[in-house]
């Protein structure tokens, strides 16, 4: 397909749109196609030098070190994590697989090392194998801010003698060539990282719909704070906390997705790559999203799916269009978002992936929702037939 300058300046203008209108101070956007960056820019005082944590767009590509190691035959994905960590089993975790680990089924998403104990090895190991079963393994969605990855971390160093910042990049960054994508940046190496921050104002009774209680402006900044510690504190980077902590530019993470929708190089086994990035292993129903479906794969992955599903919040009078990578994308198109607007997505009909990074996280749910759906129509409109 040919892509036209008329329907990337409508790209470019669209992008500049919603973020001077978020506040945002920084942001950068990659389009890439047959294996290489076909467009770039960057917005704000961001430059192409510039590199952003992906929070939670970090997941697939931690994952996808596991799927490598799956694919090599070092993991078994249905292997219980108590079976290589002795130590997990207890507070009720001993049936806890790898798989349900993937698919955020392995009921401990409230789990979140504290900050001294992440920095630390041996305390963040100790602290997770002390931590209780929430629901019963594979019963239950329920999303994994931190907790999935970093026991994978500790199964990756047990089974690879590698820490996992060694390890993602040994089997996946360097046979990738993605010198400027990152886990576990050093403190001398930490200049150019956008710090992120929180832009706009809370709408406070979404929030409460939401998360099924009243919290004040204050109240929600000090949650969300968590969140922004993986990306603005400087031991916390360097830790390199595999759920969130990903640096990366914007053409790094297209690549990335280039990647799996490709196959190229050979990481992956066919079989692990085709489940990682088509096959949505858990559809159960996610409470944060409104009753709409997760969609998830063993990948970490979402996958948009057919259709439009809605999130339904009675109590405000809104009913919210909340499918994966935006409404206009083919039922293909899978990828992750991260928090407060990171997005990374690659649509297997057209031949594309697409990454955006800012560095200003909403704090209106509703506004940050309808700013990542409008970026991905907007990508999508460059391929419309």
């Amino acid at each position: 397909m040919v892509i036209t300058e008329k329907r990337i300046s409508e790209l470019d203008a669209t992008l500049a749109r919603v973020v001077e209108e978020s506040g945002a101070p920084a942001a950068q956007y990659a389009l890439a196609m047959n294996g290489g960056v076909v467009h770039a820019g960057a917005l704000g005082h961001a430059d192409a030098d510039s590199r952003f944590c992906i929070f939670s767009a970090s997941k697939p590509v931690f994952a996808s070190l596991i799927l490598h190691l799956s694919s090599a035959g070092t993991l078994d994905l249905g292997s219980r994590v108590a079976d290589l960590w002795p130590e997990f089993a207890a507070g009720g975790k001993h049936d806890v697989t790898i798989e349900q680990l993937l698919l955020f089924t392995a009921g401990i998403p409230s789990c979140w090392p504290a900050r001294d104990s992440a920095i630390d090895p041996a305390r963040r190991a100790a602290e997770l194998a002390a931590a209780s079963l929430e629901t019963a393994p594979g019963t239950a969605y329920a999303y994994h801010p931190v907790s999935a990855h970093w026991v994978l971390a500790e199964i990756v160093r047990r089974t690879t003698g590698l820490d996992h910042r060694e390890a993602l990049r040994h089997f996946i960054l360097d046979p990738l060539g993605l010198d400027r994508m990152q886990l576990g940046v050093p403190l001398s190496a930490q200049h150019g990282i956008e710090p992120a921050e929180l832009v706009g104002a809370y709408d406070l009774a979404f929030a409460e719909a939401t998360l099924g209680q009243p919290l004040t402006s204050a109240q929600l900044d000090a949650v969300n704070a968590l969140a922004l510690g993986i990306g603005r504190d400087p031991a916390l980077i360097a830790a390199g906390v595999p759920g969130g902590g990903v640096i990366s530019d914007a053409s790094s993470l297209a690549l990335f997705y280039q990647a799996l929708l490709h196959g190229r190089p050979a990481l992956w086994d066919d079989d692990v790559l085709n489940s990682a990035t088509r096959e949505s292993r858990n559809v159960l129903a996610d409470e944060g999203r409104g009753g709409a479906p997760a969609n998830r794969t063993v990948g970490c992955l979402t996958i948009a799916g057919d259709g439009v599903p809605y999130a339904e919040l009675p109590a405000l009078g809104l009913r919210l269009p909340v499918r994966h990578h935006g409404t206009c994308t083919s039922a293909r198109t899978f990828g992750h978002p991260g928090f407060g607007g990171q997005l990374g997505f690659a649509d297997p009909d057209h031949g594309y992936s697409f990454a955006f990074l800012i560095s200003g996280a909403e704090r209106d749910g509703i506004a940050g929702a309808r700013r990542d759906r409008e970026i991905a129509d907007a990508v999508a409109g460059v391929f419309a037939d």
